[in-house]
């Protein structure tokens, strides 16, 4: 019985794994999901989003989608995790945009 046991929780638990990966997420729309943050903050990521919208590359075959702007000689890349989405650093993005050296 402990070695049917042995075998069968790990194979439950990766079932359970695959389950929660794999499942759809809801996509909620942007004003339920800001809706506790306050509004200057939400407008100022709206406004993000307007002043630098989404441009695509295509890298072997992949679509990549970046956002460029400013005009310095160093660039800075931010790269986000997984879940991220490439606005989560608009607020240090617009504040480094504004540093002359």
């Amino acid at each position: 019985m402990r070695a049917k046991l042995k075998w069968i929780i790990p194979l439950v638990l990766v079932a359970i794994a695959f389950s929660v990966y794999f499942s759809p997420v809801p996509r909620l729309p942007f004003e339920e999901i800001y809706a506790r943050v306050s509004p200057v903050k939400t407008a100022s990521l709206e406004s993000f989003r307007q002043n630098h919208p989404l441009q695509t590359a295509e890298v072997d075959g992949e679509d990549w989608e970046y956002v460029a702007f400013g005009d310095g000689e160093e660039t800075i890349l931010f790269l986000h995790g997984m879940t991220g989405a490439y606005d989560i650093w608009w607020q240090q993005m617009e504040a480094l945009q504004m540093i002359t050296v």
